[in-house]
């Protein structure tokens, strides 16, 4: 009995890294569609299209599972979330527009950070004076990475951090909210928010995208639903906090794709900063799934 148990635990565990790492792959993937596509679409259009085409990939799950669904009676929830995403992509592609893919990656580890910081004030959650000065620690990885020499600090490096800011929020949000709602209806709503605001600045000024274009947006509307789909899976197979360690494979991903796509390569202080970054997140990560 032992010795099935054990083989069930192991097999669960690698098909839930799998999942894991695949949503790693589609998201690098992903970044790198956006930043392709800022070479000939506005960042608000493309932030628009994906989520045009993510809201439409699940029409038909909302129609296969009823309207019943995506009942929900937050709309006050989903209108929040809708406008903090829609601000966070929006600002994620325009930086991918200025800067290396690698670079987003590794701002994207400053997310855990973001959010302890963030808990006590939204969620009245006590944090210890370790996490704190761990935290600290973090932030000044953030300025190594972000800032090309000791003097001049770049400005295409502000989106990712606001975007990380907003990320994180979101997941503060989605904590305390999501046991409320279906997961069908936090992708669906979420997503049809988000278009919305997207939509409403571009006031019908959409440059017409070429069908290769077109092609790429909806791959990277559909790509969103995907690893979000392949997080839970993971999540439903494997613990969170023995997921955390593999988040950072992530930025080899990117790493190469951004070297062979657009030959990127990471400076001095990309590397510096990942140095920080990397320990003082994975910590707080496994701190806070103990």
């Amino acid at each position: 009995m032992f010795d099935k148990n054990l083989t069930n635990f192991s097999r669960n565990y690698k098909i839930g890294i799998s999942w894991f790492i695949f949503s790693l792959i589609v998201s690098s993937f992903n970044d790198v569609i956006a930043k392709y596509l800022s070479f000939y679409l506005p960042p608000l259009e493309i932030s628009f299209y994906r989520f045009l085409f993510s809201t439409v990939s699940l029409l038909p799950f909302v129609l296969y599972n009823g309207i019943l669904s995506i009942k929900t009676s937050r709309f006050t929830f989903h209108f929040i979330r809708g406008l903090f995403l829609a601000l966070a992509i929006f600002l994620w592609i325009n930086g991918l527009k200025s800067s290396q893919v690698i670079m987003a990656t590794i701002i994207s580890f400053t997310i855990p950070m973001f959010i302890l910081i963030l808990a006590p004030i939204i969620l009245k959650e006590s944090i210890s004076l370790k996490l704190w000065i761990v935290t600290f620690v973090g932030i000044i990885g953030i300025l190594i990475t972000i800032t090309p020499n000791t003097v001049n600090f770049t400005i295409d490096s502000c989106p990712f951090v606001i975007a990380a800011i907003l990320f994180a929020s979101l997941d503060i949000i989605n904590k305390k909210y999501v046991i409320q709602e279906t997961m069908l209806s936090m992708l669906f709503y979420s997503s049809l928010f988000t278009t919305i605001f997207l939509f409403l600045p571009l006031n019908f000024n959409l440059v017409t995208p070429q069908i290769i274009d077109l092609i790429f947006l909806i791959f990277l509307g559909v790509n969103s639903n995907i690893i979000l789909f392949c997080i839970l899976k993971a999540f439903n197979l494997v613990k969170v906090s023995s997921l955390a360690p593999l988040r950072y494979l992530e930025l080899l991903f990117s790493g190469l794709l951004g070297y062979f796509v657009f030959n990127d390569t990471p400076n001095i202080h990309m590397l510096l900063g990942t140095l920080v970054i990397i320990p003082t997140s994975l910590y707080i990560a496994i701190q806070h799934f103990k």
